[in-house]
């Protein structure tokens, strides 16, 4: 083994046995040692894009030498989501992680978005994560999926409207999420996670 090997091996033994991330601030593209950090509110260079991109969260780096190494971020917001991206020859590549779509342009018959922020639909690898708050829908049909977001099986699940009012929604295997008729034009949440 070369000494630079059992350097990086001591490097990565002695992030291992540390009790706690220590916070980071700065750029994650200048992390230049193996281990893990805290990237708090102004670190930069977070993963920004999907459903929770952006947020603050721990990043284990993987450093080899200047110019090569892998990063894993997971978010600090009690889900299981990762990114992950490398850099080779000194140029990284982009964040991959949970899949997002825009949902303004999904919505049909009048349904907008409630507040901004408060509508995600999103795809962590085989399953879809459903999170809509929106109003002023004249039909009962909300939005269509794309295929990939689609279920195998169509099924009902709960839904709140206003005042905390129960009611119900529907998926179809097509993607069309629609709501109860009662609750047409009414605010309405939903949050499910299913596979596909």
């Amino acid at each position: 083994m070369s000494r630079n090997e059992e350097e990086r091996i001591q490097e990565l033994e002695k992030a291992v046995n540390k009790s706690h991330a220590e916070g980071y601030f700065g750029d994650l593209n200048d992390i230049n040692t193996t281990g893990v950090v805290y990237a708090g509110a102004g670190a930069t260079n977070k993963p920004g894009s999907g459903a929770y991109g952006a947020n603050n969260g721990y990043c284990t780096t993987l450093f080899f030498m200047n110019g090569y190494k892998k990063q894993i971020y997971y978010l600090q917001n009690n889900t299981n989501y990762c990114y992950e991206r490398t850099c080779n020859n000194g140029v990284w590549t982009e964040w991959t992680g949970p899949e997002s779509l825009n949902v303004d342009q999904l919505l049909r018959h009048g349904w907008v978005i409630h507040t901004t922020g408060t509508c995600n639909i999103f795809k962590d690898k085989h399953v879809v994560h459903l999170q809509l708050c929106v109003r002023e829908g004249t039909k009962n049909t909300i939005l269509q999926l794309p295929i990939q977001y689609r279920p195998k099986t169509s099924f009902f699940f709960p839904a709140n409207t206003e005042g905390g009012v129960g009611s119900y929604a529907h998926i179809d295997t097509n993607g069309i999420v629609s709501t109860a008729n009662a609750i047409v034009g009414k605010l309405i949440f939903i949050n499910i996670s299913y596979e596909v």
